[in-house]
Formats: C-alpha cells, sequence, structure tokens
C-alpha cells in the first residue's frame, strides 16, 4: 500500500508523529523498557501516545484531509490495544512487556502498519521544520555521511539558511537515527520549510 497523500503542514506534522508512535510499540521489548526506564514512565504510556495520535488522525480522515485507507491500517493496533486494556492491569507491567503474547501481537501489527503508512520518515539533504518537541520552530536537516552502513549528521538551526543557532549531532546508522528524531519528539515538516521562526 502506497504512503499516504497529505494536505497542509498540520497533517503532515500528525502523520510523522503517528509514525513515531507507531516506531515505539514496533520496537523489541528490551528496546522499550530501557525507553520507558529512561522517562520514567510505565508501559502503557505508548499506548497512551498512539491513543491520542490515532483520535487526531481519525479526526482529519473525517474532514476529508487523510485517506479512509490510514484508518483502516490502524486498526489492528488500536483493537490490540483495546484488548489488551480489557484484559486489566496484567497487560501493563514491565514483565508483561517482555512476555505477553499480546505485546508482541502489538509489536507485529505496529510494524505492518508503520510500513504502510509511513512515505519516509526522515528525507535527508533538505531542510524540515520541527513542527512539535521541545525544539518547535526550529529547523532540522540530515546530512549522509560516507560508509558502509552510512551514518548520519543532523543539523539545527534557528533559520532555514542554518546561519542562527546552529548545532549538530552524529548517528552511526539509518536505525539510530530513526530512533533519535523519535526520542526528540519531532514531528517534522519536510515540505512547508519555508517560513520563519517568529
Amino acid at each position: 500500500m502506497a504512503g499516504p497523500t497529505v494536505t497542509g503542514p498540520e497533517v503532515r506534522v500528525v502523520i510523522q508523529l503517528l509514525e513515531q508512535a507507531l516506531l515505539r510499540l514496533s520496537w523489541d521489548a528490551g528496546r522499550q523498557l530501557e525507553h520507558l526506564s529512561r522517562l520514567g514512565v510505565g508501559p502503557d504510556e505508548p499506548a497512551l501516545e498512539f491513543d491520542h495520535v490515532f483520535a487526531r488522525v481519525a479526526g482529519m480522515v473525517r474532514a476529508g484531509l487523510v485517506p479512509l485507507a490510514v484508518a483502516e491500517v490502524l486498526r489492528p493496533v488500536d483493537r490490540t490495544l483495546a484488548e489488551m486494556t480489557e484484559s486489566g492491569e496484567r497487560e501493563w507491567s514491565v514483565r508483561a512487556v517482555s512476555e505477553s503474547p499480546a505485546w508482541r501481537r502489538l509489536r507485529e501489527a505496529a510494524g505492518v502498519a508503520l510500513q504502510s503508512v509511513r512515505p519516509s520518515l526522515i528525507r535527508s539533504g533538505r531542510a524540515g521544520r520541527i513542527g512539535s518537541g521541545e525544539d518547535a520552530g526550529k529547523f532540522v536537516k540530515v546530512e549522509e555521511l560516507p560508509g558502509s552502513p552510512p551514518s548520519h549528521l543532523v543539523l539545527m538551526s534557528r533559520d532555514r539558511e542554518f546561519t542562527d543557532g546552529c548545532g549538530d549531532y552524529w548517528v552511526e546508522d539509518r536505525e539510530s537515527l530513526e530512533a533519535f528524531f523519535v526520542e526528540c519528539g519531532w514531528g517534522v515538516d519536510w515540505a512547508g520549510a519555508d517560513g520563519q521562526q517568529q
């Protein structure tokens, strides 16, 4: 299935946040638990994050801003989470994250949905405007560096020309790059980065 056709910067940012939520849900148990421990939150946090974004996506589907097919590929994830909630507290323990068949089904469903909705989580070689997280309003650009596998340099700035308040981060591979964006909580509008930060 092709990625969704979206309209407007806000919709693009919501789709980015959806991709990030699905990516977290698709991580293996060890990575999920490490992420939860680092943030100091419980196992239900990724589910709450998905529910929040899914509600926004559903509203945009009703408004005709994103295709109905986007909501359809998310339903197995939503259904699995609903079943886990109906099962009670036992599905929301640290042990369940590692051992529960429901969590394994959730990871599988999230992985399938992620591949369906994401045309590209991160675009290299072009500026994007960060629409969420602590760095909202700033600009980001990813440069792919030579190597096998290639590493990446993440550039940040207050302006689109990358002349004001610049900083950079190095990540070792594509998987680490995607994880970096997820950890930062960025929803990036890669197509509408022409405006300047106020």
